[in-house]
């Protein structure tokens, strides 16, 4: 029997192969040669912005008890392990890291690093919808859903008290109703807004530096779609069907698959250049 890691990353190869099948090839690298060397500094700025919302995202719902400068350089050195290990492995690691440095509870960790990725999948959700949905609906929706977390919050005591006859108490006490109906919470959301919008910056950079300018509207759509696909248990962390799902959907706007295909690449050259910096950084500082 053929091991579900070993399927998922036939299937990202399949994807990837299929990309290349379908480029001009000439074309392709005409496009590549093209790209204005200036445009490197912003993205890896880019980079470093979304990833310093997270770490204060989860740096405010642990009540600043630890140092956000440290922690910067902690979670950029798991995040940049994370990008060349399977999985998750690297970027969750930042958990025992907060457990063993910083004697942060480990319901308080897990709780800190997993909510604010629900909150930019909820917002990548949302994006979703609107695409989906008419404006009417989708209105409707978002008032019911407002005054559900009111009703929550105002009732959150009873609401704990009713859910535990059903849910283990180990659970309950991951899920902070208390930390989840804050102030902090709201800070959380708020930068999960802004994490989102700087990865329109940064895409909307990517292909504008191969001269391309598609509406803002489809850039984030082309965004949502293809960090959802991510989520699907069918490749190596959405590798391949991730890439897909961006080309395809710019080309419905008028990108040719090229370009599209330029701005992942100047993606990757980003995310893993900054990592490789961060490990570099890590071996020089370890000692």
């Amino acid at each position: 029997m053929v091991p579900v890691k070993l399927l998922k990353i036939l299937v990202s190869c399949m994807l990837l192969v299929l990309v290349i099948l379908f480029l001009d090839i000439p074309k392709f690298v005409g496009v590549i040669l093209s790209v204005n060397l200036f445009v490197f500094p912003l993205l890896f700025a880019l980079v470093f912005v979304n990833i310093f919302l997270y770490i204060l995202s989860y740096w405010i719902l642990l009540d600043r008890r630890v140092s956000l400068i440290k922690n910067i350089f902690d979670y950029l050195v798991v995040w940049s392990f994370g990008l060349f290990l399977p999985g998750k492995i690297g970027e969750l690691a930042i958990i025992p890291i907060l457990k063993k440095k910083y004697a942060v509870s480990y319901k308080d960790a897990v709780f800190a690093v997993v909510l604010p990725k629900g909150v930019i999948l909820a917002i990548f959700l949302l994006i979703f919808a609107l695409f989906i949905y008419a404006a009417q609906v989708l209105i409707f929706v978002f008032i019911s859903i407002l005054l559900v977390v009111f009703l929550l919050a105002f009732l959150r005591g009873k609401i704990r008290n009713f859910v535990s006859v059903f849910v283990p108490q180990k659970y309950l006490e991951v899920f902070n109703f208390k930390k989840l109906f804050s102030f902090n919470f709201i800070l959380v959301i708020f930068l999960g807004v802004l994490r989102f919008l700087s990865l329109i910056v940064f895409t909307h950079l990517t292909l504008l530096s191969f001269g391309a300018s598609p509406s803002i509207a489809w850039v984030s759509f082309a965004i949502a779609i293809s960090q959802i696909t991510t989520f699907l248990p069918i490749s190596l962390n959405g590798l391949g069907l991730r890439e897909v799902t961006f080309i395809g959907i710019m080309q419905l706007h008028g990108v040719s698959a090229e370009v599209a295909t330029g701005a992942i690449i100047l993606s990757f050259v980003a995310n893993y250049g900054l990592a490789l910096i961060s490990i570099l950084a890590w071996n020089l500082t370890k000692d």
